[in-house]
């Protein structure tokens, strides 16, 4: 029978590891005429229990992650967040990567414009509404 609290480590690990993958947090440099993937800007989720942010007063940044990929409790400013943040970018991601496959992108109802699910056209409250003028901007 598996040990539960080492198998909930290994969850955590992986987690930390895998879960934090954005497309935002990735830069590319060319080395000897190869891709590095190079990762940016990792940690931005809180991993703590309930019980562990009622022992500290602590600030936590409302200007997070990429606009396309932020979850509601950030958009919505919500006092406090975790990992689940992270999980809603990696959501967002892969449904993104699914439609864009070669199965959707071939049929005619296809708008490579309204390929992303969230537009980020505005992040009420966070930023501010852009007027209808500077859409196409």
């Amino acid at each position: 029978m598996p040990n539960f609290s080492q198998t909930e480590k290994d969850l955590r690990k992986f987690q930390k590891d895998i879960f934090k993958f954005k497309y935002a947090n990735l830069t590319m440099q060319q080395r000897k005429a190869r891709f590095q993937e190079v990762r940016a800007s990792m940690g931005q989720a809180l991993n703590q229990t309930a019980a562990e942010r009622m022992k500290k007063k602590r600030e936590i940044s409302s200007v997070i992650m990429s606009r396309w990929y932020r979850s509601p409790e950030v958009i919505l400013t919500y006092p406090y967040y975790n990992t689940g943040a992270d999980i809603w970018s990696l959501g967002c991601i892969l449904a993104e990567l699914l439609y864009c496959s070669m199965e959707y992108t071939k049929q005619k109802e296809f708008d490579n414009k309204k390929r992303f699910i969230f537009q980020g056209d505005s992040c009420f409250p966070i930023s501010p509404q852009k007027n209808q003028n500077d859409k196409n901007q």
